[in-house]
């Protein structure tokens, strides 16, 4: 066998002879190896020299001069072209003893076994050892790692590592790399992914240097990066990125300027919860025992930093929709290829009208959203790489945050779990991979696990999603409804919270439904088509198992199923949001549609695509629409109805659950706001009543329901307007000091009709 190894060296007269002196023991004791040593040298403190002296003592060294530094990558170019044509194998090394010549008998040894056309000498793997490394180069080199195993497919724990045994016949054809400096490593590590080849690593004791002067400056090496980095943006990816950069911005124009919320009482119910947490009062959940108060603990920061405003309330669900553009993405391009996912992104980061509203509010479904799309990923990403310890543990741990934030998001766990079995049983048999990902699920679920063991099955029996629907006939009556409204209303709806209800829908909006609906049901059929066929994406050409498909139908299939069979499924009203994953599968499914039509269909991909966007953004609650004037008029009337009522000295309100129980927020629970229906008091504002008499008024929009309620209720006052939409009727002073607040809210339940 013969073995060529080649060592760039700029300014080196520490460390060279001592290394050349152990490589030249290493080499010799190997059995039936012809070897040869190739410096590269750069610089002028004297490595040369010290290198021609000892070759001429103990032959076998080769020595290529240049004065002046290249740069890592081209030196090392130069030493691959230098190598005799009957190499069989050649290794690199670093020149600063950083590497150990000794462990080369057990590198190729390795190499042999597991027949790899590149071995790394790995410092990330079981039973490698590290000295001595800075801290900055440990932070830049973790990062990058990280970076590129994302961005470039490359499964390979150090690919920065220049200790490594390539195949002779490998090498060549990597040597055409382009950069020249120190990113050609992790360079030649996604050429040999893009092409097939066998890459493992084996342990190695790495030392950082005790003498000399490193050449590795953080500018020049995080430019050598970066210069890699841009490799990575083709035009699929360039419009991936510009993609999310229109889906961040959408997020943004739905979230800000700030606005009454179309469910407002709802959505600020995260930030009431959030008020607790910033006192020390730990919650669970924020809704019931239903949806956790994950996004709760979110807002704490903005809210701290912010203030008491919807403004706080907006960042976090923005965030969370943003990385879901990016999760799901990654997701697409896991099962189904990267041009597919890039055309899966446009449809998520441009969705339908449904699924942007209920994703932009506070309510705590961005994040359910976000934890279904980080489940399918990582259980897709094991599908195709196998086992890593931190994938087992991600997945746990995603799952365990689901269970956690809401039972919705089993509608993706239980099929990602059941393809996973069905695909990577191999994976599954492993004690480990069980036993991580339990860990993981102990951990998310942390919160869940003790508030049951606190409240036993409370969860279980206050949670109507996890109850059966009543009878077969409540089957039969959500099955219906589920076609007739929430599948409709995820994917072409047009009119979600349009309030007030006279304003005006466009009828180009109504037009677009039908040929959106077709589009809808072609991608369908090709989903379908796909995971059936199990055969490539025509078009698409990066050589990926399609089976995936079968993951995003069954997906489908368990939203469906347990919308219907649930009590959840029984709900009438703006539901649409329990079966919010669904959308997920529908954009990815139209990115495969178009994917598929393209090559050979061009005008009906284009019109499948016209169709949906142009129904989307036709119909979205943009800044300038109506509604989102309107909702802004109504954030500024909440701001001068709560100076009306601190100018009067008032410490209680109470009316509609809709119209007053958001004054508990934007107040910072200064003002007791407590709706007239008991049922409607989410946390139980009426008990944090002062007990002596105090200012107190009714809060509604409708003056004469005002009054109305207040003779039924036989108090004497008066109906004041605030401005257009709010009107207060103050109870007259011997009226506020006849009860105590507890007594006057009985009153005013007991004689409360139903109105605003």
């Amino acid at each position: 066998m013969k073995l060529s190894v080649v060592i760039a060296a700029y300014d080196e007269r520490e460390n060279v002879e001592e290394l050349a002196r152990r490589l030249d023991r290493t080499l010799r004791a190997l059995p039936g190896v012809d070897s040869e040593m190739i410096f590269v040298v750069e610089g002028r403190d004297g490595t040369r020299e010290i290198l021609e002296g000892l070759d001429a003592e103990i032959g076998r060294i080769r020595v290529l001069y240049s004065e002046k530094p290249g740069g890592l990558g081209r030196a090392f170019r130069r030493g691959f072209a230098a190598i005799s044509p009957d190499t069989d194998f050649v290794v690199t090394m670093d020149a600063d003893l950083n590497h150990q010549p000794e462990e080369l008998p057990r590198l190729l040894d390795e190499r042999e076994r597991v027949d790899a056309d590149l071995l790394i000498g790995s410092r990330f793997v079981a039973g490698s050892q590290s000295q001595g490394i800075p801290l900055w180069k440990r932070a830049v080199s973790g990062l990058m790692n990280k970076i590129i195993g994302s961005l470039f497919d490359v499964e390979a724990l150090d690919k920065s590592s220049g200790f490594r045994i390539y195949r002779a016949a490998t090498l060549r054809r990597l040597t055409d790399y382009r950069n020249d400096d120190f990113a050609f490593l992790p360079e030649m590590l996604i050429r040999g992914t893009v092409l097939g080849m066998r890459i493992a690593e084996a342990p190695i004791h790495f030392t950082f240097r005790t003498r000399g002067v490193s050449k590795m400056s953080i500018l020049q090496t995080t430019r050598s990066y970066l210069a890699l980095l841009r490799t990575r943006f083709d035009r699929l990816s360039v419009a991936a990125v510009a993609l999310l950069a229109i889906g961040a911005a959408v997020r943004l124009a739905y979230a800000f300027p700030t606005h009454r919320y179309p469910t407002d009482a709802d959505s600020l119910l995260t930030g009431l919860r959030a008020l607790d947490i910033l006192e020390g009062k730990l919650r669970v959940f924020y809704s019931g025992v239903r949806i956790g108060a994950l996004e709760s603990y979110m807002h704490v920061p903005f809210l701290r930093f912010l203030g008491v405003s919807r403004a706080a309330v907006s960042i976090a669900p923005l965030l969370s929709g943003i990385a879901t553009l990016v999760v799901f993405f990654f997701f697409v391009r896991e099962i189904l290829g990267r041009r597919t996912a890039a055309l899966a992104l446009l449809f998520l980061a441009l969705p339908s009208p449904a699924y942007l509203t209920w994703t932009y509010l506070p309510n705590g479904y961005p994040e359910t959203i976000l934890i279904c799309c980080a489940v399918l990923y990582v259980a897709a990403r094991i599908a195709r790489t196998g086992h890593k310890d931190g994938a087992a543990f991600a997945l746990g741990l995603f799952a365990g945050l689901g269970i956690w934030q809401s039972i919705q998001t089993l509608t993706c766990t239980i099929p990602a779990a059941l393809w996973l079995v069905a695909r990577r049983p191999d994976v599954l048999r492993r004690g480990r991979f069980w036993a991580l990902g339990a860990a993981g699920a102990v951990l998310g679920a942390t919160p869940w696990i003790l508030y049951n063991l606190v409240h036993p099955f409370a969860t279980f029996e206050g949670n109507f999603a996890m109850r059966a629907a009543a009878s077969a006939s409540s089957v039969a009556s959500n099955t219906a409804y589920f076609f007739r409204y929430n599948l409709r209303e995820i994917l072409i709806g047009v009119t979600p919270f349009r309030r007030p209800p006279t304003l005006f829908v466009s009828p180009i909006g109504i037009a677009l439904q039908s040929p959106a609906a077709a589009a809808y049901v072609f991608a369908l059929a090709a989903l379908v088509l796909v995971a059936h066929r199990r055969n490539l994406v025509k078009g698409d050409g990066d050589g990926r198992d399609r089976s995936g498909a079968q993951l995003l139908l069954w997906v489908a299939a368990t939203i469906t199923f347990l919308d219907i069979v649930s009590a959840a499924g029984e709900k009438r009203g703006f539901t649409v949001r329990y079966v919010l994953p669904l959308y997920l599968v529908a954009a990815a499914a139209l990115g495969l549609l178009v994917t598929r039509l393209w090559p050979r269909r061009r005008v009906l991909a284009a019109a499948a695509l016209a169709a949906v966007l142009a129904l989307n953004l036709g119909n979205y609650y943009w800044p300038w629409t109506a509604e989102r004037r309107y909702w802004r008029q109504l954030d500024g009337e909440n701001g001068e109805l709560l100076k009306f009522l601190e100018a009067r000295k008032i410490a209680w309100i109470c009316g509609n659950y809709w119209i007053v129980y958001p004054m508990n927020f934007l107040s910072a629970r200064k003002l007791i706001a407590v709706p007239f229906n008991p049922g409607h008091d989410q946390f139980g504002y009426a008990d944090r009543l002062p007990p002596r008499p105090t200012g107190w008024a009714l809060v509604g929009r409708n003056p004469e329901w005002l009054a109305r309620w207040a003779q039924t209720a036989a108090i004497r006052g008066n109906v004041v307007e605030v401005d257009h939409n709010y009107h207060v009727f103050l109870p007259d002073p011997e009226e506020t000091r006849a009860l105590s607040p507890r007594k006057t809210l009985a009153l005013l339940i007991q004689s409360a009709t139903w109105g605003n």
